[in-house]
């Protein structure tokens, strides 16, 4: 008897799913809420939810620890996209790499361009 109900609560366990996503489970460039407490953040190891004014935009962004002197030069802390320069500056909560545009942003990250900096989509 005690065994149907192990096997019963691991099936039942296992058959639970969450809509959330887990700490950690965001990858680069992929959409991130905003303020959330270090426990409970999205991204993955060595990003950070970098966001403007507009929260909903919000992405993982890499991680960096030197603020850039120079907006405009590449940052030898952040991925290179030929065309771009990507620099270390000021998030909310951290500094992170932020990518300069003028009208849109590198192929296959799913940002978007806007007042000189990529951002992520509306509602990720």
């Amino acid at each position: 008897m005690r065994s149907i109900w192990f096997v019963t609560s691991i099936l039942a366990a296992s058959c639970t799913t969450s809509n959330e996503p887990a700490p950690g489970s965001r990858a680069e460039y992929e959409g991130c809420e905003p303020k959330l407490p270090p426990e409970e953040e999205l991204c993955g190891e060595n990003l950070v939810c970098q966001y403007t004014l507009d929260s909903s935009r919000a992405f993982c962004a890499p991680s960096c620890t030197t603020p850039s002197s120079d907006v405009y030069m590449q940052s030898p802390e952040c991925p290179g996209f030929k065309g771009f320069s990507n620099y270390c500056g000021e998030s909310p909560y951290d500094l992170s790499c932020i990518i300069n545009c003028d009208a849109s942003c590198p192929d296959g990250l799913g940002l978007v361009c806007d007042t000189g900096r990529c951002v992520g989509q509306d509602d990720p």
